[in-house]
Parts: C-alpha cells; sequence; structure tokens
C-alpha cells in the first residue's frame, strides 16, 4: 500500500487484506484468534504467561525497508497496420481515438531492458501511455490470460482522466481504456482506474460529481464486475449500471464487437 504495508490480492476477487486478515480467512477465525496462531506458530510467546517481559528480544530499530521501485518498461513503437485498425474497429475505437488516448503499437517490449515481449501478426501488442509515465502494455489476442498484460501503473494512475471536459451531462466510471473509448464512439465520456480491482480515487470522484450531471459505474456484467460495481457504488455514493446478463459481450467493447453499436447503445 501507499504507506508500505505489505497486502496479499486473490486476483479472482475473493479475498485482500494483510498477513493478520489472511490467517482471519485461513483458519476462520477472528482478529484475537488470529495473533494467537501468528504467536503459537512463529514461536514468540508473546501470549505465554510463562515468558517474563525481560525475557522477549528487544526489537530491532534500524530494519531496511525495501520500498518497490517502479519498473522501466521501454518500448519500440511502429505503425498501425490495417490488420491493427481492423481490430481496433471491431471494438468501436476509431483511429482518432488511439491519437487522443495515447494508444501505440509496440514492435517489442522490455522490462528492465530485459525483453520480454515481441509483435506479431497473431499476437500484437498495444501500449497505454499515461500522464504519469507508466505505461500498460496489452496483447488481446494472447490465450493466456496471465500473459495480456504488463504494467507498471500504480492505483493512482486513471486513465481518460486528461480528456474529459470541464464540465458535461454524464460521465461513466468503467474499468479500461478499451472501453473508455468505446464509450467515446457510442458518445459517452469516461474515465477508469487502470484495472477493475483497483479502487477509484475519492478525490477525484468528488471532483467528477462537480464536473457531471450525473456521474455512473459501468463495469463488466460477469459475477466480479457485478461484485466490484456494488463495492464502488457504495464506497463512492455513486449509482451503477451494467449490461444485461446473458447477451453476448459482458463490456462495452465487446458487445459493440459482438451486437454493434447501435444496439449496445440501445441497452
Amino acid at each position: 500500500t501507499a504507506s508500505g504495508r505489505l497486502w496479499f490480492k486473490d486476483w479472482s476477487g475473493h479475498f485482500k487484506g494483510d498477513c493478520f486478515n489472511l490467517v482471519e480467512e485461513y483458519y476462520g477465525c477472528d482478529f484475537k484468534e488470529a495473533l494467537l496462531h501468528v504467536d503459537v506458530d512463529l514461536g514468540l510467546h508473546v501470549f505465554d504467561s510463562n515468558v517474563q517481559r525481560n525475557d522477549i528480544k528487544e526489537r530491532s530499530t534500524n530494519i531496511e525497508r525495501k520500498v518497490k521501485e517502479r519498473a522501466v518498461i521501454s518500448v519500440k513503437t511502429q505503425p498501425y497496420s490495417e490488420t491493427d485498425m481492423v481490430y481496433w474497429a471491431s471494438q468501436g475505437v476509431t483511429a482518432e481515438m488511439l491519437i487522443e488516448y495515447k494508444v501505440f503499437v509496440a514492435r517489442f517490449v522490455r522490462i528492465n531492458d530485459t525483453p520480454v515481449w515481441d509483435y506479431t501478426n497473431s499476437n500484437p501488442i498495444y501500449v497505454y501511455q499515461l500522464p504519469s509515465g507508466a505505461m500498460k502494455c496489452y496483447r488481446p489476442l494472447e490465450k493466456d490470460k496471465t500473459k495480456k498484460w504488463l504494467s507498471n501503473a500504480t492505483v493512482t494512475d486513471i486513465f481518460g482522466w486528461e480528456q474529459l471536459p470541464l464540465q458535461g451531462d454524464l460521465c461513466f466510471i468503467t474499468k479500461s481504456l478499451k472501453d473508455i473509448m468505446a464509450l467515446r464512439y457510442l458518445g459517452y465520456w469516461a474515465c477508469s482506474p487502470q484495472a477493475e480491482e483497483n479502487i477509484f480515487p475519492v478525490d477525484m470522484a468528488v471532483e467528477l460529481r462537480g464536473s457531471f450531471a450525473k456521474v455512473v459505474i459501468l463495469y463488466d456484467n460477469d459475477e466480479a464486475g457485478l461484485r466490484r460495481a456494488s463495492e464502488e457504488s457504495e464506497r463512492l455514493n455513486i449509482p451503477y449500471v451494467h449490461f444485461p446478463t446473458g447477451i453476448e459481450g459482458k463490456d462495452v467493447s465487446g458487445t459493440i464487437n459482438k451486437q454493434g453499436a447501435r444496439k449496445t447503445r440501445d441497452l
């Protein structure tokens, strides 16, 4: 976290928390019992009445805290090919939007100077450039979901923020830059955290409510998306909507791809 506290996160969406929350989840217990488990398992004897206070070793005051630095992602860009433009058009994204939202094609991607990805026609790479200098790399045709994304963005990086007008009627908080651009194609403004599981900053939500007559959360219509939309709606006091369940396409760009822009707008 921003304070340097380590959190465990289950990316399936079932759990997140610190080491004590993890023990609570594992044993199905409350916080006090979790402390007892930690005490016994690590042999600390903090709660052992037979151990005298002066028997406990003094805690070190010069522990070196390891701060995780932002990984350096470097890319070599190349022009959009006809294949690239066909893909983005199928998602409701125009060439003008790609320029405006700083989406590029990458010939290759490196992390800390180590080669990790190379562009192929069957597995293209697209790069989202954020105002902070962070990048998010996306391979939409990659079959392994764990290898679709590379990013050095943080929870403070918000897609689409700098493109928003100062005033407007409606703004969606959605879950990806691709959906931001698809909503723009349908005539709506939107912004998003850099991942659906990330929380949207409260101060930015307040600013949105001051700029737009109505602000609405729109995430995927699958189980994880509906759960996150409900959580964010309650936390931010912003209503949420979703596409009807059971239709082709779980998000804006996917629905445009499956059903076309006109039907998606009607939904």
